[in-house]
């Protein structure tokens, strides 16, 4: 009778869990409106290029897309929202609690657009540089809207083909001005597609490009996702499902405000006007269009393909003045951390002068982040902690007169360490630290970079020189433990 209950026993479990054959992909995909309410009486601060820059109304609406992809043993989900940025610590957290609670054993990631016409996420962008410019309520709902487009996309989970491609070509590269020497670009285009097995239908397209959404700049004050919605409303429009975009390394700094060259309309011929709504449609259909063209000649992910994650968390030293001063006043709302240990007290070490106004220094020296490694088939993909210079992607290190460190040893270059055809970067991943720059090109103090006249800019919205390197060896310790295809 023992031996019965023994075998029954071993039976079930042998049913429960996942054969050696592979299943299926399977995929699904589900996306929020995560546009503010702009009402008489209820200021929305617009994040980015400057303080007090309020929202008079809305042009398109801004969203949270999510696509889930499993292979019956791992399910990730990539949520990506047209923000300026979310903080590790409390945003993607939360975001991950709220989604373990009613869909666990999901690894989640969280990315931005980098969206400069979205409101503030972070606290920087409110009244006065004292005051932060996030909405309590606003975030809370944001966090949930961002939930729910994942824990929808799990739930819609469906037997799926996927196929990838990428492309690269000089249009792509023009549409990306570079604010910065050295003249590094990351033109590359991924796109990959997930369409129902049965019916072929589409169920999202992925796109990944590199391009800081500011089309309109500093003075535009309408809620809009930029380029960015018109590239997913068009792939919507042309595929059916739902359309996700992500950044990748768009620090140095790339984006269109210092395009050199006229951006045609693609439906129209009609060059677009620099910082107008039409020259945002444009770079979203032209990018579009280039993702349509890969699709032509997109591969197939086998079957047989499984999903290999790597994740770690690390801690970058808070270096940036600025940075630690706003924290103490609770303007950077996240952790701080020394020696790995939550650092609560707030004693006075500095006393820096911000607007005006002196502020002690919190003692917390480190912020707590997390970078990932998610490979299957002829994909890998890495997720960086904020804009990452391209230099640190693709390489192109130069040595200039005027740095602070010209003789600093290079750091490892991402992709020369990815294993897989296809080498995807997610910039502004699980977190938000603002610029990651090469330390041999770290420049904060006179003489300013290969003699230019004034300060280059960068360092001001860096945590510090040491977060290059602590990104990029995270990455290469992470990238090695991946067995080989």
């Amino acid at each position: 009778m023992i031996r019965r209950v023994v075998l029954f026993t071993f039976a079930v479990l042998l049913t429960s869990l996942p054969t050696a054959a592979h299943a299926d992909w399977r995929a699904g995909a589900a996306k929020r409106d995560i546009t503010p309410n702009i009402e008489p009486g209820k200021v929305v601060y617009v994040a980015g290029f400057g303080n007090n820059r309020t929202a008079t109304g809305i042009h398109d609406p801004i969203w949270a897309r999510a696509f889930a992809i499993s292979d019956g043993q791992r399910t990730i989900a990539l949520v990506v929202a047209d923000v300026i940025g979310l903080f590790y610590e409390p945003d993607i957290v939360r975001i991950r609690q709220l989604v373990a609670a009613r869909t666990p054993g999901v690894h989640v990631i969280v990315a931005s657009t980098h969206n400069h016409n979205s409101p503030d996420t972070m606290g920087l962008w409110g009244p006065a540089p004292l005051i932060s410019g996030i909405n309590p309520q606003y975030q809370q709902w944001l966090r949930q809207q961002i939930a729910d487009a994942v824990v929808e996309s799990v739930r819609q989970l469906r037997p799926a083909r996927l196929r990838v491609a990428a492309i690269t070509n000089r249009h792509l590269a023009d549409l990306q001005g570079d604010g910065r020497i050295p003249f590094v670009k990351d033109p590359q285009l991924f796109v990959m597609q997930a369409t129902e097995k049965e019916t072929d239908k589409t169920i999202f397209t992925f796109v990944q490009w590199s391009d800081h959404p500011e089309t309109l700049g500093g003075k535009n004050r309408l809620i809009t996702a930029d380029y960015c919605g018109a590239l997913c409303s068009e792939l919507e429009e042309r595929y059916g499902g739902v359309a996700v975009y992500a950044n990748g390394a768009i620090g140095g700094l790339l984006g269109p405000l210092d395009i050199h060259v006229p951006v045609r309309h693609p439906k129209t011929g009609q060059i677009t006007r620099p910082r107008s709504f039409e020259q945002a449609e444009a770079i979203g259909l032209w990018v579009a269009k280039y993702a349509q063209d890969a699709l032509q000649n997109a591969e197939p992910i086998a079957d047989t393909s499984r999903i290999d994650l790597r994740v770690k968390q690390t801690y970058i030293p808070l270096e940036n003045i600025r940075f630690r001063a706003l924290a103490a006043a609770g303007i950077i709302d996240r952790p701080l951390y020394t020696n790995g240990k939550p650092d609560r007290r707030r004693e006075v070490r500095k006393l820096p002068e911000l607007g005006g106004v002196k502020l002690p220094v919190a003692l917390g020296q480190a912020l707590r982040t997390e970078l990932n490694v998610v490979t299957f088939g002829p994909v890998q993909m890495v997720t960086v902690p904020g804009e990452l210079y391209p230099e640190l992607a693709n390489g192109g290190y130069v040595r200039y007169p005027g740095a602070d460190y010209p003789d600093a040893p290079f750091e490892p270059v991402i992709r020369e360490h990815m294993t897989r055809k296809y080498k995807v970067i997610i910039g502004l991943g699980n977190d938000e630290l603002g610029y990651i720059i090469p330390r041999c090109e770290w420049d904060n103090r006179a003489p300013w970079l290969n003699n230019q006249p004034s300060e280059t800019y960068g360092e001001i919205n860096s945590c510090g020189v040491q977060v290059a390197r602590i990104v990029t060896e995270t990455l290469v310790e992470l990238l090695r433990a991946v067995p080989a295809p």
